[in-house]
């Protein structure tokens, strides 16, 4: 039976609570050890979530790790769905919680509605027909067709003088995309505990069994390069980087294989937060991100958000996925947001925290003797885009723009 254990960021999860085991931790801290201890801090008998979201599955356990916005507010299924809506707008998956038609996937978790998603993509590009390439490929043959490879022909074919070692263009489904496919297939079908989605898993397999088996590599999807041809295949590929480069197994007798899909929120908030402002911007507006400026010898500044109009710098604006006390930004962030103006010549700037929407308006100081006389300030702005289900609020989004930008939205 699959148990679910639900937490948000900065928690804790305790063994003997919710099915979490010893063996579950001990797992987890190897899997998170190999990764340069980046995803929890391992404590006694306890592991603490940090600035991670998405999902970890440890054999039939599945760890959900949420966002949260707001310390009174306890509705995981909002802050479930809100984490859905960020990754499709900030990655184009197209993560929606299954129809009720399929009751099967009614109450599933956020590891099913990515290995689900991948599933039905690869069910749509087998149903269109999968690209074929030309490759080379070596074969022993009764016939001379292509190129003779001689040093094999003589290792090979010293006795069966009837035959010819060759290599030749072949034209058919055996490339590195669909092995990247086939592993990732073996992987839904060997970790997912949803048996719907196995047997569909299981369905599509016939499609890539003449696919040989490749090792598959995080540099595997630095190399490939869609094209025209293979553009439909993009998300199903990016899901497949996912699911591979994810994957945990353990070799030792007993252990459980770990497969965690994890997120970086503050950079999944900037960059939500910048794909929501950038297709609002008004004629004449432009919205950079992560705009860097020589700052001390060869060290850069680089805020998140730059709005210019005109070619010229209107706004800085940094995003953090904090809730500040009392509403006060640190001294750093306001200290960060100075060195901006500064360098990029700017009069004003915006952090942009999580929360209730409101402004805080807020100027630096400056002495008549200062060396920089100009009037410039940071202005705090809280900014909540999700409604109470986690979906878009576009009153709110279309509020921020207009504060931002000090335009009228229609």
């Amino acid at each position: 039976m699959i148990r679910l254990i639900q937490r948000y960021e900065r928690e804790l999860v305790e063994v003997g609570q919710d099915g979490f085991t010893a063996e579950h931790l001990e797992a987890l801290a190897i899997w998170n050890q190999r990764n340069q201890n980046r995803f929890f801090e391992i404590e006694h008998q306890r592991l603490r979530c940090k600035q991670f979201v998405g999902v970890v599955q440890v054999g039939r356990l599945v760890i959900e790790i949420l966002p949260k916005a707001d310390r009174d507010d306890e509705d995981l299924a909002r802050w479930h769905n809100a984490l859905l809506t960020m990754l499709q707008k900030v990655h184009g998956l197209r993560l929606y919680p299954a129809d009720k038609a399929n009751l099967s996937l009614r109450r599933t978790n956020l590891m099913d509605l990515f290995l689900d998603q991948f599933v039905k993509e690869l069910h749509a590009l087998v149903h269109a027909g999968l690209v074929k390439k030309y490759h080379p490929k070596r074969s022993n043959q009764a016939a001379l067709k292509g190129r003779l490879d001689f040093p094999r022909h003589l290792r090979m074919n010293l006795v069966h003088r009837e035959r010819f070692a060759v290599i030749h263009q072949a034209y058919d489904t055996d490339h590195v995309l669909h092995s990247v496919f086939k592993e990732a297939l073996w992987i839904v079908e060997h970790t997912c505990t949803n048996a719907d989605i196995v047997g569909r898993a299981q369905d599509v397999n016939w499609a890539f069994e003449n696919v040989i088996g490749r090792a598959i590599v995080a540099s595997t999807f630095d190399h490939i390069r869609l094209d025209r041809k293979t553009a439909p295949y993009a998300e199903a590929l990016q899901l497949a980087e996912l699911i591979i480069l994810n994957y945990n197994p353990d070799l030792r007798s007993g252990r459980e294989p770990v497969l965690s899909i994890l997120f970086d929120m503050e950079i999944l908030w900037e960059k939500f937060i910048h794909r929501l402002l950038a297709r609002r911007c008004p004629d004449g507006w432009r919205l950079i991100g992560q705009d860097s400026e020589r700052f001390w010898e060869h060290r850069t500044v680089k805020p998140d958000l730059v709005f210019t109009q005109g070619g010229q710098v209107r706004l800085i604006a940094d995003t953090k996925w904090k809730v500040p006390d009392d509403d006060e930004p640190s001294i750093a962030d306001l200290r960060q947001m100075f060195a901006y103006n500064m360098r990029f010549v700017s009069r004003r700037s915006m952090l942009l925290y999580p929360g209730k929407s409101r402004s805080i308006p807020g100027s630096f100081v400056n002495h008549e003797l200062g060396w920089h006389q100009t009037q410039h300030g940071c202005e705090v702005r809280f900014v909540m885009p999700f409604d109470d289900r986690g979906n878009l609020d576009e009153l709110a989004i279309d509020q921020l723009v207009q504060s931002t930008m000090n335009v009228k939205v229609l």
